[in-house]
């Protein structure tokens, strides 16, 4: 004791640092959260918000489902070919699919007279999306060899990279796209009948849910340049080239199954008969 007072402890002198630590502890974790919250994962905060709205509609933490009910494709975009679905196993992803017949001739991957309507279609939908874009060329499993193309391995390759070089002719960066060749590999119908064949010959255009405005596609309307005429005129275009191909493969497939030893010896030694008076 000093003069009747009790001398003051140097600890007690300090103790204004223990508040200023406090203070730059909560600054710092405030400029965290504020950083954090300035780089948005869009497919998270979609997962969290849903989450989010399940819990507080009493439905508890079940996974949302994710589906397309949202998304409605104007009926001329219908029309020029363009369907839309959730890929299988990968719900995240939305895929646009367009038949290979009214893009290209068979065996071809050269752009047929229908395939400017559906893909100028397809970019205007794509350009309402962002991130990346796949591109996949389908097959049937009908076996192809030309001197183009040795396989469907090849015949599929190309056909994606030439939609590929549409798309980016179109608009669409070209940092965005990815063209694969899937062949026959990923068949969605059964290749022993000519419509599962069909179905199977396609093109794919795949993008992330999360990153495609629903809302712009719906309000997308027929371009100037297009008028119902002509997509009156594209969608028969379509029809005839989709059954000429038919026809071809139906025809091919006769063909390859006729033999020689099929045919009655009377009604060959007929038509070989006829054949000679013709002459």
């Amino acid at each position: 004791m000093i003069g009747g007072h009790l001398a003051e402890s140097a600890p007690d002198r300090e103790r204004w640092l223990l508040s200023y630590a406090d203070l730059l502890t909560l600054l710092l974790a405030f400029f965290v959260v504020m950083y954090s919250v300035s780089v948005v994962n869009e497919a998270k905060l979609y997962e969290f918000s849903t989450s989010i709205r399940s819990a507080l509609d009493g439905e508890g933490t079940r996974p949302p489902e994710v589906g397309i009910t949202d998304l409605v494709l104007p009926d001329f975009i219908v029309k020029s070919g363009i369907k839309s679905l959730v890929k299988a196993g990968e719900s995240d992803w939305l895929e646009f699919v367009i038949d290979s017949g009214i893009l290209f001739a068979s065996g071809g991957a050269n752009f047929s007279a229908t395939a400017t309507i559906a893909l100028d279609n397809m970019v205007r939908i794509l350009a309402s999306s962002r991130g990346e874009i796949r591109v996949e060329g389908h097959t049937d499993n009908m076996p192809i060899a030309n001197s183009a193309y040795p396989s469907n391995w090849e015949l599929s390759a190309v056909r994606a990279a030439t939609v590929v070089r549409f798309l980016e002719s179109g608009g669409i960066a070209g940092e965005r796209l990815v063209a694969i060749g899937l062949g026959s590999t990923q068949p969605v119908g059964d290749n022993a009948t000519a419509s599962g064949r069909s179905q199977n010959r396609r093109v794919v255009f795949s993008v992330r849910q999360a990153k495609v405005n629903f809302a712009q596609i719906a309000g997308l309307s027929v371009p100037e340049a297009v008028g119902t005429a002509e997509l009156a005129e594209g969608q028969s275009e379509k029809q005839s080239a989709g059954r000429s191909e038919e026809i071809s493969l139906e025809l091919s497939e006769k063909l390859s199954a006729f033999r020689i030893e099929d045919i009655e010896p009377a009604l060959l030694r007929q038509v070989l008969r006829e054949l000679g008076d013709s002459e």
